[in-house]
C-alpha cells in the first residue's frame, strides 16, 4: 500500500510541473474498502475510462 500522504505529495509536485492531474479521494475509505463491490470507485473508474475512450480530455483538478 502507498500512504495517502505520499500520493498527495506526488500530485502536488506533478501539478507544480504543469502536469494535468485528476485525483479523486474517498474520505474514510481504506485501501481495501474502495475495492469492495458497490464502492464509488467502480462507478468513477467506468466513467473515467468511458470518457477517455470517447476522446474527452481529463479536466484536471490541481489545487490553485
Amino acid at each position: 500500500m502507498i500512504p495517502y500522504a505520499s500520493t498527495r505529495d506526488y500530485v502536488v509536485r506533478l501539478c507544480a510541473a504543469g502536469v494535468n492531474v485528476e485525483t479523486i479521494g474517498y474520505p474514510g475509505g481504506t485501501h481495501m474498502s474502495v475495492l469492495e463491490v458497490g464502492s464509488q470507485l467502480s462507478d468513477d473508474l467506468v466513467a473515467w475510462t468511458a470518457a477517455r475512450l470517447a476522446g474527452t480530455a481529463t479536466t484536471g483538478n490541481c489545487p490553485s
